[in-house]
């Protein structure tokens, strides 16, 4: 049994909490206010225990937790803007108990994303230890991909939203290995005499134009690619 089968309720609820979230955060997300990452953080935070293994029973309570605080503290505060709309059926999702009634459904679209999923969720946590704090550009695509899980969740075009779920996760996972490799190359001068700086340019060099050569191929192909970035990373790390 995977993780997913195991803790189908924890996911169930997970959805139901960012489906309202959602709702409001989506009104607000070009205003002077802004979309709310740290609300948005904490939701992959969350993710990351529930694919834990080895997470302690009363640790991940505690982590559902504070995610309904979370998420109804942030609810409160919006529904005291006048402007604010609050009848949740022109959103043409249901964010009601229905979401725990589809666990069937739900586990199913969560497992056509589960390897990407784990895949991003290594690369995040691999970045954060790098730099020590989140990158806003992978909290977009997580939230980019939780966005139309929920659609899928609620049966609007199910195998489109999770093919653009899976696509989103590809990207962080990929954009997080290049900001690693990014930020390592900032200090190298492409005129450098330094014998190690030099080799390390000619990979870089390289994955760039394998890269580029692969443009318009398969997703499988797409993934060999990132696994060469992450290894690639790694390397740098050390």
């Amino acid at each position: 049994m995977s993780i997913i089968d195991e803790k189908r309720f924890l996911l169930s609820n997970f959805v139901k909490n960012y489906c309202e979230f959602f709702f409001y955060d989506n009104q607000v997300a070009l205003t002077q206010e802004g979309r709310d990452f740290l609300i948005i953080l904490v939701f992959l935070d969350t993710l990351i225990d529930i694919f834990e293994p080895k997470i302690k029973k009363e640790d991940l309570q505690e982590t559902m937790s504070l995610l309904r605080q979370t998420v109804s503290s942030y609810i409160k505060d919006k529904k005291e803007h006048e402007t604010i709309i609050k009848n949740e059926s022109k959103f043409n999702i249901s964010c009601n108990d229905d979401i725990g009634i589809r666990q069937n459904e739900l586990i199913k679209i969560f497992k056509t994303t589960e390897e990407h999923l784990k895949e991003f969720l290594e690369a995040y946590s691999f970045t954060f230890s790098y730099y020590n704090a989140p990158i806003e550009t992978l909290l977009v695509e997580f939230n980019n991909y939780l966005s139309h899980i929920l659609k899928a969740v609620n049966g609007k075009e199910i195998e489109s939203n999770i093919s653009r779920a899976n696509a989103h996760l590809h990207r962080g996972t990929l954009d997080a290995y290049k900001n690693i490799i990014k930020s390592k190359f900032k200090n190298i001068s492409l005129n450098t005499n330094d014998k190690n700086e030099k080799m390390l340019l000619k990979e870089l060099f390289e994955l760039r134009l394998k890269e580029i050569e692969g443009i318009g191929f398969t997703e499988d192909e797409k993934i060999d690619i990132t696994n060469e970035y992450k290894a690639f990373a790694w390397e740098l790390k050390k």
